[in-house]
């Protein structure tokens, strides 16, 4: 009977110590796996963290982008409307300082050099000039003797020039026609204005807005 009972405790006490060691390795693995688990929660979330962040640098970057390139438009489109206005301004000084020239001494060399001009841009033997009466009192016959002087000892061309039996013209300048033919050089301000144009703008945009 005592041998049943210490068998049976014997018995008893070696299930006790398989079940606590079946309990612990429960448990630890049990813990192992809670403990794997937070790491990769842990892990989730600061990828999740670092995702959002980066999406947030993300769309922080985009808008200062977005901002910066409406801001440069916008000083874009304000620097081109000055500089057309720039521009748009100088052409009218610098009309003005050519009409103004009309009426000045200095206008009667002036002159001389666009009807030498437009003869040679003819290139007839013979040409008519026109303009208003004030460039009409200018070229009278002494001077356009002078000017076809000019031409042959400059230039080395021959050139027969005549007053215009045709009325005054109303723009300032002068108007350089083929005797008995149809070719015109057109040298009037507003003319040349025109014709010049392209390079006037060329030297206003280097003097105003290169360094």
């Amino acid at each position: 009977m005592n041998k049943e009972v210490t068998g049976s405790r014997e018995f008893l006490e070696e299930i006790l110590v398989k079940a606590r060691g079946e309990a612990e390795d429960l448990i630890s693995r049990a813990q192992a796996q809670a403990e794997a688990r937070k790491k990769a929660a842990r892990s989730q979330e600061t990828s999740l963290l670092k995702a959002a962040d980066d999406q947030l640098e993300q769309e922080k970057a985009r808008a200062e982008k977005g901002a910066d390139q409406r801001i440069s438009g916008e000083i874009r489109r304000k620097e081109l409307l000055l500089r057309d206005r720039f521009m748009k301004d100088a052409l009218v000084l610098a009309r003005e300082k050519l009409l103004a020239l009309s009426g000045t001494d200095e206008y009667e060399s002036i002159l001389a050099d666009w009807v030498l001009e437009g003869a040679l841009g003819l290139d007839v033997p013979e040409a008519e000039v026109n303009g208003r009466k004030r460039e009409r009192e200018i070229m009278t016959g002494p001077w356009l003797r002078k000017q076809e002087q000019r031409l042959e000892k400059e230039f080395g061309r021959k050139v027969k020039l005549t007053l215009s039996g045709e009325p005054p013209l109303l723009g300032a300048g002068v108007l350089v026609k083929q005797r008995g033919g149809r070719l015109v050089f057109n040298n009037q301000i507003e003319t040349r204005l025109l014709r010049k144009q392209s390079e006037l703008r060329k030297v206003i945009y280097r003097e105003l807005f290169e360094e």
